[in-house]
């Protein structure tokens, strides 16, 4: 690989995002048979596989898969099974019945997170607390920028930066109160007798 900025840290892949997307394909590219990937993963959060799905620590929201259909794996599709029954709260569980249970989605970032942490490769892994702000290409590359001032070089990159933040569809320039759903202590200070108005029906 010819790239244009000696000294700057090189990898076979850059991962920009390490929400359920970008740790799955970190974990997939460090678990490849041979010498393997060198791997930069970059998220600005201290863990990995908590965006916006699995970010909750609430233990009513579920997943809307059944467990038996979690794995992060084609070839292992009771994987995820397999890591519940490691938990303390599920030790013993029958694994069939464990299959049919719709599970917390704050359990399935921590089995991202140890798919990510088992991977053959881990040792190639690089993690970046940051948050990149361009890509650029450079030689047969890429190089990646991160606010800190920080470059990567990479062969390539990933895009795994999940859903921005809609925008609420308001005309006029009255100001209006906006609360994230995910914001549990504002969520909480909302007055009894307010008027609410909810944006969206999903999951949150």
């Amino acid at each position: 690989m010819r790239l244009s900025s000696p000294g700057v840290p090189r990898f076979d892949a850059v991962v920009i995002g390490g929400g359920a997307s970008g740790t799955l394909v970190a974990a997939h590219l460090l678990g490849r048979d041979g010498p393997g990937c060198t791997v930069a993963l970059i998220e600005p959060r201290p863990g990995v596989a908590e965006g916006a799905a699995y970010s909750t620590r609430r233990p009513e929201h579920l997943l809307n898969v059944r467990a038996a259909g979690m794995s992060a794996f084609d070839d292992a599709p009771g994987d995820f099974v397999r890591f519940l029954g490691t938990l303390p709260a599920h030790a013993g569980d029958d694994p069939a019945a464990l299959g049919l249970r719709f599970m917390p989605r704050m359990l399935y970032a921590r089995y991202l997170a140890a798919v990510l942490e088992a991977s053959p490769g881990h040792a190639r892994l690089h993690r970046v607390h940051g948050a990149a702000q361009d890509v650029v290409r450079a030689g047969d590359g890429f190089e990646v920028r991160l606010a800190s001032g920080e470059r990567l070089q990479a062969r390539a990159v990933v895009l795994a930066v999940g859903n921005r933040a809609a925008r609420l569809p308001l005309s006029g320039t009255a100001p209006v109160p906006a609360v994230d759903a995910w914001d549990y202590p504002a969520v909480a200070a909302i007055a009894p007798e307010a008027d609410v108005c909810i944006l969206g029906a999903g999951l949150s």
